[in-house]
């Protein structure tokens, strides 16, 4: 009796098995197809993107727009060695820092890592 209790238990492993394995061709095909699909919507915008391309170069009345974009400048932060606040470059407090003793730093994050608390100047 126990023999065919583990012949049963095999026959149903393999059963699952099975339909483990039927399952996953039948989403790999699923998956096949949307692939091609994907494939097709690339290729047809390839197309559309040449075809835009030769259009704006065969059209005389187009001019070219040039589009530029303004970095802002970075703040700097000024800190005294002896001191415990950082300020901005344009604080009065930072313009009266001798240079000898004078820290910058490029972030506020550094300097407030580096122990500095910020002047209401850089809050």
């Amino acid at each position: 009796m126990k023999q065919t209790q583990i012949e049963s238990n095999i026959i149903r492993s393999f059963n699952l098995a099975k339909q483990d394995i039927e399952y996953n061709c039948n989403r790999i095909k699923e998956l096949e197809q949307i692939q091609t699909k994907i494939l097709n919507l690339i290729e047809e915008l390839r197309d559309k993107t040449i075809q835009n391309e030769q259009n704006i170069h065969k059209s005389k009345n187009v001019k070219p727009t040039i589009i530029t974009k303004t970095v802002p400048k970075k703040k700097k932060f000024i800190a005294s060695k002896k001191g415990d606040k950082f300020h901005t470059e344009n604080c009065p407090y930072a313009k009266n820092i001798k240079k000898s003793s004078k820290i910058q730093f490029n972030s506020k994050l550094k300097a407030l890592t580096e122990g500095f608390q910020a002047c209401a100047c850089a809050s």
